[in-house]
């Protein structure tokens, strides 16, 4: 089981890693951008009359479950795609146990990367 632990987890710190890319920072932020702005114009344009309960909704729905949600489609949907159009999904597949790795780490990371994002959202809407 060692084995297959670290060999999802290889999986994952690569797909983590490639977070950090220039293209992948700018649609993280955007996406992170628009839910928090949506609060913020609703914010300004109530006057601050607002009732409390619907900042529950604002922070629950848009931010809580919008940012993750975007997250979870943008980055998990060309989950095999990639190893497809790459031509490496092939001696993925006849390696011992290589599809589950390669499919559970970059699940894995796609979840870690949407709860991040999901949760600086939220901290930016309790800041502002």
């Amino acid at each position: 089981m060692g084995g297959l632990a670290s060999r999802i987890l290889s999986v994952y710190r690569f797909q983590w890693q490639e977070t950090f890319s220039k293209k992948t920072w700018i649609v993280w932020l955007l996406m992170i951008a628009v839910p928090v702005g949506i609060v913020i114009l609703v914010d300004l344009t109530a006057h601050g009359n607002i009732e409390t309960y619907l900042w529950g909704f604002f922070a629950t729905t848009l931010i809580a479950g919008v940012i993750p949600g975007l997250n979870l489609l943008l980055w998990l949907t060309p989950l095999l795609s990639a190893e497809l159009e790459g031509n490496t999904w092939t001696f993925i597949g006849v390696r011992p146990s290589g599809k589950l790795c390669m499919v559970l780490g970059k699940y894995l990371a796609t979840v870690s990367r949407a709860i991040v994002s999901g949760l600086l959202g939220l901290l930016i809407v309790i800041l502002v």
